[in-house]
Order: structure tokens, then sequence, then C-alpha cells
């Protein structure tokens, strides 16, 4: 089996067209020690035709989430420099969320070095949420980007997600679990955050979570309407909200390396 190897702000992914896997060989090939080593697999089916491919992940743990954003600029790098879409002004991806588009930056080679996802507008409202973690109430705010979030303020975003992550993103109040952001916002514009994603762990940067953590944000009055820079351990995403309430994820996809491997 044919496979490459991408990140994007090192939320990394196994990216991988035209084939079934189980939860087992995934998280497998997850594995960082006996295995490739990534955050997830990003499994590829191209349509014949002009229908637009389609995008299912799963999880390092052999959960199967409804959408990752760093995951789909990733695969959307993947389709443009193997020319397998025909890339115009957007390119279109069947995800589990629904039908996405992006754009994409080419670098002096012509290759992808950034893409913008529309990541469409928050799929449920924001609403105020307290529960009991170790002991001690937590305020936050929920919201879907396809997939569920717990947004909570924190002047230390890394503290808490490596002690408390864990704990939220298996919380009874969330019976399917859910995304625990962690935030540290710096002025209107500009935010520090960590995220502990359920079915990955603590990761590198979550593309769902900039997005709720900026939905979150322009309701709270946090950040102001003009595009927000969310810093995450691995680097930086821009989100922009637009009229129509859609948020626009802007970051890096890059390529590691191309392999083969046995399941």
């Amino acid at each position: 089996m044919r496979f490459s190897k991408y990140h994007g702000c090192q939320n990394d992914f196994i990216v991988i067209l035209d084939e079934e896997m189980t939860p087992a060989v995934a998280r497998q090939l997850c594995d960082r020690h006996a295995g490739i080593g990534a955050d997830g697999v990003a499994l590829v089916t191209l349509s014949p035709g002009l229908a637009p491919p389609r995008m299912q992940i799963i999880n390092a743990d052999g959960s199967q989430p409804e959408m990752c954003g760093n995951a789909l600029r990733c695969v959307v790098k993947h389709l443009v420099d193997n020319a397998l879409v025909d890339e115009d002004e957007e390119v279109h991806v069947i995800t589990d969320a629904g039908l996405l588009s992006a754009r994409t930056e080419m670098d002096k080679d012509g290759r992808v070095k950034m893409v913008t996802v529309d990541m469409g507008p928050p799929r449920e409202p924001v609403q105020a949420k307290m529960c009991n973690v170790v002991g001690r109430p937590l305020r936050g705010h929920t919201v879907s980007m396809g997939n569920p979030h717990f947004v909570i303020e924190s002047p230390l975003p890394m503290r808490d997600a490596q002690s408390i992550g864990q704990q939220v993103s298996t919380h009874l109040d969330f019976p399917e679990g859910t995304n625990a952001s962690f935030v540290h916002v710096l002025d209107k514009n500009r935010c520090e955050a960590v995220v502990f994603e359920r079915g990955a762990g603590l990761t590198m940067a979550c593309g769902t979570g900039a997005c709720a953590i900026v939905a979150v944000g322009q309701q709270k009055g946090w950040f102001g309407s003009d595009p927000v820079e969310v810093q995450l351990p691995g680097g930086r995403l821009t989100i922009t909200r637009f009229p129509d309430g859609h948020l626009h994820m802007r970051g890096a996809a890059v390529w590691v390396f191309d392999g083969e491997c046995e399941t």
C-alpha cells in the first residue's frame, strides 16, 4: 500500500488513495514507535468523472471524526500537486461534515504552499456550559464545526491542556466526547491556543478547533471582525469570518515523504 505523509502546522497525517481500512490497521500505521507515525489517516476516494473526491479520517486511536481541517488542507495539497483534480479556482472535497471547498496558493516551484478552506458556519450555535473537572467547576462554550468543541479561556493553555485536557474530552457531560480547546486571548486579532483532540489527544494544531475558538470569541467579544490569528504549538492559522457566517481557515500544508508499507 502506497502512502504519503503530510502535516499542517505539525498536525500530521498519512494520506492514502482508494483503499479501505479498519480502525486496527489505522492505529498500527499511526503508532509513532512501531508504525509510520501520525495523528490520523486520511483516506481519499477518487470519484470517476467530475464528482468531487471524498475524504474520511481515522484518528490515531481508531475513532472516526466527522471532520479535520488540517487533514483537509493536506489532502487538497496532495490532490493538486499530483494533478488528481482539475484545479481551477476551487477544489471541492466531500467530508462527513458536508461538501467543503478550498483555494490554494503556490510556491515558486508551482506546488501548493498555503490552503484556505471554507469551513462553513458553525453547525450548532455557541452555548455556555459548565462542567466539574477534577473537583472544580470549568466554564466554557460549546460549538460544532462539524465536530464538537468545548472552548475554555485559559492564561496557560498548554498547562491546562496537559493537566485536564483528557478529562474534559472524555467528560460524561459529552457522551460522544469533545475536542477541548484552551485559549489565551492576546488582543482583538490574536490568541494562543492548545487543543486536546477527541481521538488524537494533545496535538500540535487543530483546524476545526481554531475555527471554534473564533466562533466563540467573536460572539463573546474577545475578537473583532477582522481576521484572527490563532497561534497553535505547531504553527499559525488565520481564521476569517464572512458576512454569511462562514469561517475560512488559512494555513500551510507540507509534504513530508512518500512510502510503501504492508498491512
